[in-house]
């Protein structure tokens, strides 16, 4: 499918200088161009054109490492180590793969609203979470959490597609053909380490790897998966500089002949009005109405609305969660 997105501006994160007036052009799944308005004649022609006049055109935002099927008790995990807290341990204890697709769709559901399309999720029952990932349209890998959990068997999780290891301790032996995460810890041969900060009641990461997307990326913890903007902004209220949130929620990407995900965010009206002509590196962390995002050759979402995932199957997780919480919170 050949794709034309137009935009009062087109932003580039990583160097934080917007295209003014501009357009993508996508065909296959992939960027073929990205340039200023008026489109040449080559791409004019396309299947498919979103976007327009008050509109800003992005990369997709990127969470990461982050936990989909704790998106129940998401209020306690804020900046914290989900591992050392109880309710938390106690659902991951009682979790089955059912309700482990059920959790990772309401919370991806959520971060897809918000512009994520892309996420490397430390979650049990990878096979559950990568469904309800690909059901949704986000590209996504899993990284099983080893030496993190008692009475969990991570080897088993690791023939899911790419999955990879979030490493909690040293003393674990981890096969040397995977992908390696740090949990709060340094590992040799890691592709990013992510630590936890509970004085910025977020946690923060060094820059890694997402195998399937080839790309660099940063995350800057759970809250960028159920309010990534929420995420940002405290951060800067922290004093990080804005170029290293960017870093964090934005992959570095439209680059022509890159397989990518891209959202369209409406900057014209509340929330998240902005003017154009007065862009600043700093407005990225204000973004809220996001209208489309594709990603790769899906559109996942148009008119605000998801066009993968609708009402019957958000109400089928929901029915699962409640009788999980029943059971275990009573």
């Amino acid at each position: 499918m050949r794709i034309l997105i137009l935009g009062d501006l087109v932003a580039y994160p990583d160097t934080l200088k917007p295209v003014r007036k501009g357009y993508v052009y996508m065909a296959e799944g992939r960027v073929e161009a990205v340039g200023r308005q008026p489109v040449p004649e080559e791409h004019r022609y396309a299947d498919l054109v979103v976007g327009g006049k008050g509109r800003i055109v992005l990369p997709a935002r990127t969470a990461a490492l982050i936990h989909a099927t704790l998106y129940p008790v998401r209020d306690f995990i804020m900046g914290r180590d989900p591992y050392s807290i109880p309710a938390a341990r106690r659902l991951l204890e009682e979790l089955d793969c059912e309700a482990a697709w059920a959790s990772s769709l309401l919370g991806l559901y959520e971060a897809s609203l918000s512009g994520v399309g892309h996420a490397v999720l430390e979650d049990i029952h990878a096979e559950c979470v990568s469904r309800a990932a690909s059901e949704l349209g986000i590209d996504a890998v899993i990284a099983v959490p080893a030496g993190c959990l008692e009475n969990y068997d991570w080897r088993r999780d690791l023939s899911v597609g790419e999955a990879g290891i979030a490493v909690c301790s040293r003393d674990v032996e981890t096969p040397r053909d995977k992908p390696l995460y740090g949990h709060g810890i340094d590992v040799d041969g890691a592709l990013a380490v992510f630590y936890s900060s509970s004085s910025r009641a977020v946690s923060i990461a060094t820059p890694g790897h997402i195998p399937r997307a080839g790309r660099i990326a940063v995350g800057i913890g759970a809250w960028s998966l159920y309010d990534i903007n929420a995420a940002a902004l405290s951060l800067e209220a922290s004093g990080m500089p804005v170029e290293k949130i960017m870093e964090g929620t934005y992959m570095r990407s439209l680059v022509p002949g890159s397989r990518d995900a891209v959202i369209v965010v409406r900057i014209d009206r509340p929330p998240g009005w902005v003017d154009p002509g007065s862009w600043k590196p700093s407005s990225h962390l204000s973004l809220r109405q996001v209208e489309t995002m594709i990603v790769g050759d899906n559109v996942v979402i148009d008119g605000g609305e998801h066009l993968l995932v609708g009402e019957e199957k958000l109400r089928e997780a929901s029915e699962i969660l409640k009788g999980l919480l029943d059971n275990i919170y009573g």
